[in-house]
């Protein structure tokens, strides 16, 4: 799961180097129809490559949230140690990732609203950091 973030991540961050070493055309008198279309071909993918970021975050803490709530119902023991593990990646990916995380955080917000009390207690604890850091 964090190589495909990474990837994610990587793709937006070359997305952003390339974009941030071509001339903005727009500002030159004597751009061509290519430089133009290149320049908008690249906001275009870099512009993608953040969408699909954003995407990404969201169906990851969705599934966490889901598989996790859906387990203590249908399993008692919080002292699982299967559940006691994924909550604890649900903590390695907020705490890896919580830079990343911040444009999301309204509606990541909204996943963990009716789940139990100790995984939303994860949840604001990625939020904490998210916004102190």
């Amino acid at each position: 799961m964090t190589r495909t973030i990474d990837k994610s991540l990587d793709s937006v961050a070359l997305g952003e180097q390339k974009l941030s070493e071509m001339d903005d055309p727009t500002e030159k008198l004597d751009a061509t129809e290519e430089e133009i279309k290149n320049y908008e071909v690249m906001k275009d993918k870099l512009e993608q490559a953040r969408d699909e970021k954003k995407l990404l975050f969201q169906v990851i803490f969705q599934r966490f949230s889901m598989v996790l709530n859906e387990y203590l119902q249908t399993n008692a023991g919080k002292d699982d140690n299967w559940y006691k593990m994924t909550l604890g990646h649900l903590k390695l990916i907020g705490r890896r990732y919580y830079k990343h995380i911040r444009e999301n955080l309204s509606t990541l917000e909204l996943l963990f609203t009716n789940v139990d009390p100790q995984i939303a207690d994860v949840f604001q604890q990625i939020k904490l950091m998210v916004i102190n850091y």
